[in-house]
């Protein structure tokens, strides 16, 4: 799921650094409907009765539920834009704007920043089904 938050995140960002094109829409949906692949595997592990969830509920839905929702969204919506797409979108003399890096450092930034704290709680290995600590204060 992670992995598909980062490439609908740096789809988003090539629009922002690069102007809008429809290739980018593609590494969006891509990134989308692999990541709502993995939630939906993920939802699928605790539909068995007796079988706990893990983590929190959020507005009465856990993490991996709402991932799945946010993925749908997404796919929804890029495909509405696609559908809608005009070719003066497209334009060739496009110049990122100071708000458009800053938005771009800040994409950078939470990618870093969520590959850190992963390592912190996962170290090399893979992910517990249900962490209790951090591996690497272990």
């Amino acid at each position: 799921q992670r992995i598909g938050f980062v490439m609908v995140m740096f789809g988003f960002m090539l629009n922002v650094r690069h102007g809008i094109e429809q290739r980018h829409y593609g590494v969006i949906l891509l990134g989308a409907i692999f990541g709502a692949a993995a939630a939906l595997r993920q939802m699928a592990l605790h539909v068995i009765p007796d079988t706990p969830a893990y983590g929190s509920p959020i507005f009465g839905m856990h993490y991996y539920t709402w991932a799945f929702v946010l993925f749908s969204a997404t796919v929804l919506g890029v495909a509405i834009l696609l559908i809608l797409w005009k070719e003066e979108w497209q334009s060739k003399t496009y110049e990122i704007t100071i708000c458009g890096r800053w938005v771009c450092l800040l994409t950078i930034a939470t990618v870093g920043v969520n590959l850190l704290s992963t390592f912190v709680e996962c170290g090399p290995f893979e992910c517990p089904a249900n962490p209790v600590r951090y591996w690497l204060f272990n």
